[in-house]
């Protein structure tokens, strides 16, 4: 079988030591049982999705969600240019 050698940080070496499931288990394995992200998300990859599933937004983003986003407005303080609260909503989307 053919090796190869690569150099790793610290850091990611003992994590990759932590992820053994016993101490025989090769780096290889623990490597093999890794997943990967194929690519970070992206509002390219959101809007394509949004595009693909439906030609129309409103059967994606329930009314419920909707709702909540137009209440989550908040006015402009055009006097001392700030918003006066922050609020946190859920969306939720429909597959």
């Amino acid at each position: 079988m053919a090796t190869k050698t690569i150099m790793l940080e610290l850091d990611a070496y003992e994590q990759l030591k932590r992820a053994k499931r016993s101490p025989r288990e090769s780096f290889s394995s623990v490597v093999r049982r890794a997943r990967f992200d194929e690519a970070p998300p992206t509002v390219t990859n959101l809007l394509t999705y949004m595009d693909t599933a439906s030609q129309n937004a409103d059967e994606l983003v329930s009314d419920t969600a909707l709702d909540a986003l137009e209440a989550a407005q908040l006015p402009w303080n055009t006097t001392t240019r700030y918003l006066p609260e922050i609020r946190t909503i859920s969306i939720g989307f429909r597959d």
